[in-house]
């Protein structure tokens, strides 16, 4: 379309990119020399100096030709996008039923036949061992190139749209109920196509067909259906038959989900093939826990405590009042049987190392002892692994702000600590404080303990600078 050219319209903080070229195997070199002569013949290409660069690669077309390729990722990186609407192609289809005759169309090498624009051409720039080019049409793979093409498509068969031709991109489907229609239909729009000078592929052109192939799909007056080499690998795919002892996974899958039944966790705990030294702990931290310590000896003496029950096991249950949920074992604060159950819902392989709210919600419907919320989130916080493998959820950190030069000696001092060392002094020490002086560099090392309070800290630093 003459009257039609493409442009490029960049970011207003755009960079000019330019890349090597890419390294290509002896016959793609061969190809690409015979094309380059074939696009400057044509006029299409014209030699370079820009500064703009991108790179050349080949892909394979399906009749195992090489089709050139240009890397235009760093020009479409500075490129504002088009919006323009491609067309959905099911309702494309939609508009062929009851149609007979069918005409494709394909236009040769669609996107040649638009140019682009004069000032924008030293932007397109591809480079090669055989020079530097810029093509004075537009080429395949810039962002906004289908928009283009689609909108000059659209502007020379608006009228007629959907009413007997159908347009995608380079591809063109005319469609009829009746011969006598279709040539008429054909007629008007090949004399579109000479009007604005676009040009045809006839070798890839099907006239007045009963079937054709448009979209990936086989087009008839039988109705739509899929390419049979798309589905071929689907159709002719054979399966291994398992033997089901071998065959654990769908074995587990087919099994129905029971939601009656109890966690497997306390189920587990509520029978008596639980490991006895577990609930040996539990029954003995109960007596020098403080949250537990009184409600335990009351349900032990036989009497009965709101909320509570002492299960046959030795084990304390605490009872919601609502009776929307089940019982929950009463976790001592003694030992480590707190941290035990927080790490068995959060640190276990299947557990996999979940959130703060994933993590309380498992651990809640098992467990349950006073300020368990803190609890679970002071865990996950000190959670190693968590630290390590989760991203970041804060804005990030500001510069570095450098400490003021001191005028003077023990005007500004770092201090840090050595330790734990093994084994310790006569006197109990166990670690040294190293304290610098930031002006001069001198250095004094002080025996102290690991376990040293702030106020300690700074008598012995004060001492120091005497």
């Amino acid at each position: 379309m003459r009257g039609v050219e493409h442009s490029m319209q960049l970011v207003s903080d755009y960079r000019v990119h330019h890349q090597a070229p890419y390294r290509l195997l002896i016959p793609e070199a061969t190809e690409l020399e015979r094309q380059l002569e074939e696009l400057l013949r044509l006029g299409f290409i014209k030699p370079s100096n820009s500064p703009w660069g991108a790179p050349v690669l080949f892909a394979y077309k399906a009749d195992e030709t090489l089709r050139l390729c240009i890397d235009y990722r760093g020009l479409n990186r500075y490129t504002v996008k088009n919006s323009y609407p491609m067309p959905r192609a099911d309702e494309l289809f939609d508009r062929l039923a009851g149609n007979r005759f069918f005409t494709k169309i394909d236009l040769r090498s669609g996107y040649h036949q638009i140019r682009v624009a004069t000032e924008d051409q030293p932007k397109n720039v591809f480079r090669s061992r055989f020079g530097h080019y810029e093509f004075t049409v537009m080429p395949f793979g810039l962002t906004n190139a289908p928009a283009t093409f689609q909108t000059a498509m659209t502007d020379i068969f608006r009228d007629i749209l959907e009413e007997y031709i159908l347009v995608y991109l380079d591809d063109i489907l005319v469609y009829s109920r009746t011969l006598e229609d279709h040539i008429r239909h054909l007629r008007d729009v090949l004399q579109r196509l000479r009007k604005h000078g676009f040009y045809v592929k006839l070798s890839k052109c099907r006239f007045a067909q009963r079937k054709v192939d448009f979209l990936g799909h086989h087009v008839s007056n039988q109705g739509l259906h899929m390419d049979d080499e798309k589905i071929t690998a689907i159709a002719d795919f054979t399966t291994q038959p398992i033997k089901g002892e071998t065959n654990h996974i769908a074995d587990a899958l087919s099994r129905r989900l029971d939601h009656n039944q109890e966690p497997i966790q306390l189920a587990a705990i509520s029978i008596t093939t639980v490991d006895q030294s577990v609930i040996d702990a539990y029954r003995t931290q109960y007596r020098h826990c403080p949250d537990y310590r009184v409600i335990h000896a009351t349900l032990r003496s036989g009497k009965t405590v709101p909320s509570y029950s002492l299960g046959e096991n030795g084990l304390m249950y605490s009872h919601d009042r609502s009776g929307q949920l089940e019982p929950r074992i009463c976790v001592p604060s003694t030992g480590q049987l707190r941290v035990q159950a927080v790490a068995e819902f959060h640190d276990q392989a299947a557990a996999g190392h979940m959130g703060f709210h994933k993590t309380l919600a498992r651990v809640c419907c098992l467990y349950v002892w006073p300020k368990s919320k803190n609890f679970v989130k002071a865990y996950i916080q000190e959670c190693p692994t968590c630290q390590e493998v989760n991203s970041a959820n804060h804005l990030p950190y500001g510069l570095l702000q450098p400490l003021p030069i001191p005028e003077g000696r023990w005007q500004s001092i770092s201090m840090d600590f050595i330790g734990l060392l093994r084994p310790p002094t006569e006197r109990g020490h166990d670690a040294i404080l190293v304290v610098i002086d930031r002006f001069t560099k001198h250095a004094r090392f002080v025996p102290c303990c690991y376990r040293i309070s702030t106020c300690e800290v700074a008598d012995t630093s004060s001492s120091t600078e005497s």
